[in-house]
């Protein structure tokens, strides 16, 4: 395997561990906002509250 065969397979692999990385913040802030429903006990009574679900999302990413 030659050097430029090799930086394309880096590049392969940093793309896929983007992608997954993006995956895991997407699930993490899901099930924040989910935990953060039944700690306020909205949950049985609301499931979609946008207000909540955009702060929390910004919590979660700035953190």
């Amino acid at each position: 395997m030659n050097f430029f065969e090799h930086q394309d397979k880096a590049y392969q692999n940093t793309q896929q561990l983007i992608g997954l990385f993006a995956l895991l913040i997407a699930v993490m802030i899901i099930a924040i906002y989910i935990a953060t429903l039944f700690l306020f006990r909205m949950a049985p009574y609301i499931w979609c509250h946008p207000g909540l679900f955009l702060y929390v999302a910004g919590i979660t990413i700035i953190a």
